[in-house]
């Protein structure tokens, strides 16, 4: 086991190295200039030439690059060209509100999609068959942004049970928190549902026709012990990939979301940032995104391991 987590490791080490090469590559292959973006449209040839001497933009690429990932080692991502806030500060501050956001999605995923389609792989045909199918549809269909508004016009204006936007810490009021968290992780974790639904329907019934059941079975044992102790248990190495794949993405992709309830996350910097040619954040969002999804799928995989010894001793050897 240790050798296949070492294995791991090294290759997660390698993706975020090359996480940061293409951020910094892609970054600076975005439209405009960034002497430009940070002088003005006004700026004098001087101005633009002393902003290109000082952050080494009239450097090669190469040599920026060294620079940059020196002064990432030391802690220090730049700062802001529009605020001149530190960009570890602004990302500190935005991290927490997406974390949480991409945990209340998981969790309501969870709770909705394991056990509706291990229900529908046990009682195929029947009505929680339909339901799961139906859902998973539905749920994969809906676009976030259209499913967000729908939530704003009938729980927040028809009905007046939520606040339609705006975001309070959990440190600050744990209610008002979650009352202003629930839209939002409705909109991300119910397409997150209908992928592990129907996923793990098909698992489910795999595994539901496997020997080892048949096995089970033959044996007298009663058959919620079959289901529960056999067949999901197998079945929940499926739903551990669903579910470090989604944290990434989730983690990664709430931009949209994030957007529309003005939850200051770490999607709604990164589309600000955009906007306003903001580089150094462009760059600090688009890594610690690309970091947090590779250590999500490293500690996928050495749950993996820990599920599966198959898997660990397949890893291990090669």
């Amino acid at each position: 086991m240790p050798l296949f987590i070492l294995k791991r490791l090294r290759d997660s080490v390698i993706a975020l190295v090359l996480a940061t090469v293409l951020v910094f590559l892609g970054v600076r292959a975005l439209p405009g200039d960034i002497a430009t973006a940070m002088a003005g449209e006004e700026g004098s040839p001087e101005q633009l030439a002393a902003i290109r001497d000082r952050f080494g933009l009239d450097e090669p690429v190469y040599v920026q690059y060294f620079h940059w990932i020196s002064n990432m080692a030391r802690g220090d991502m730049g700062a802001s060209i529009r605020t001149g806030q530190p960009v570890s500060d602004l990302l500190s501050t935005a991290l927490p509100a997406t974390a949480e956001l991409a945990v209340l999605s998981l969790v309501l995923a969870l709770l909705i999609g394991i056990p509706l389609g291990a229900m529908a792989a046990v009682r195929r045909g029947r009505a929680v068959d339909h339901v799961s199918n139906g859902f998973s549809l539905v749920g994969l269909s809906i676009p976030n942004f259209w499913f967000g508004l729908v939530l704003i016009l009938i729980l927040s204006i028809g009905l007046g049970w939520l606040p339609s936007s705006g975001y309070r810490s959990f440190a600050e009021d744990p209610g008002a928190n979650l009352l202003r968290m629930v839209m939002p992780a409705m909109v991300l974790g119910i397409g997150v549902a209908a992928v592990l639904a129907r996923q793990m329907q098909a698992s489910m019934i795999e595994s539901l026709s496997t020997d080892y059941v048949r096995t089970a079975r033959a044996k007298g044992l009663r058959e919620p012990s079959v289901i529960v102790g056999h067949a999901l248990r197998n079945s929940l190495i499926t739903a551990v990939t669903i579910i470090g794949l989604q944290l990434g993405a989730l983690i990664s992709g709430a931009a949209v979301t994030e957007k529309i309830f003005v939850i200051p996350g770490l999607g709604k910097l990164a589309v600000d940032s955009v906007f306003q040619r903001d580089y150094p954040v462009i760059q600090g969002v688009v890594l610690v995104s690309a970091a947090g999804y590779i250590i999500v799928n490293f500690a996928v995989d050495a749950l993996y391991s820990v599920l599966n010894p198959r898997i660990r001793v397949a890893g291990g050897a090669r």
